[in-house]
């Protein structure tokens, strides 16, 4: 089971919601860089090559609610 922290979830939650790296940023008040890394740690995780397919796959397994 893949289990990603709650910074991750967050992030993941709201580039569900359609928001890019900067808009997540500024929802979540931290840089753009914190979230590019925070992206591909998620990435990493889930094996996806970018973030729609990290959606799908979070969502297949459960991680994230739709």
């Amino acid at each position: 089971m893949i289990a990603l922290t709650a910074r991750e979830q967050q992030v993941l939650r709201l580039i569900a919601e359609g928001q890019n790296n900067r808009q997540v940023a500024g929802s979540l008040r931290i840089s753009e860089h914190g979230v590019k890394r925070t992206v591909g740690i998620i990435l990493a995780k889930l094996n996806c090559p970018n973030h729609t397919l990290a959606v799908v796959r979070a969502v297949e397994s459960g991680l994230l609610a739709v």
